[in-house]
C-alpha cells in the first residue's frame, strides 16, 4: 500500500486533506486515483 503514503505526502495540511476526504468528490477523486494505480500495477 505504498502508493496510499504517497498520496497522503502529496498533502500539506492533513486537516485539508480529511475535509477532502469527508466530501463526495474527494470520495470520488480517491476511488478514481485507486482504479488507475490499480490498472497500473497490473500492466508492471
Amino acid at each position: 500500500m505504498q502508493s496510499d503514503n504517497l498520496f497522503l505526502i502529496a498533502w500539506d495540511d492533513i486537516d485539508e486533506y480529511i475535509e477532502f476526504l469527508s466530501c463526495d468528490d474527494g470520495q470520488v477523486l480517491i476511488d478514481e486515483y485507486k482504479r488507475k494505480n490499480k490498472k497500473m500495477g497490473e500492466s508492471k
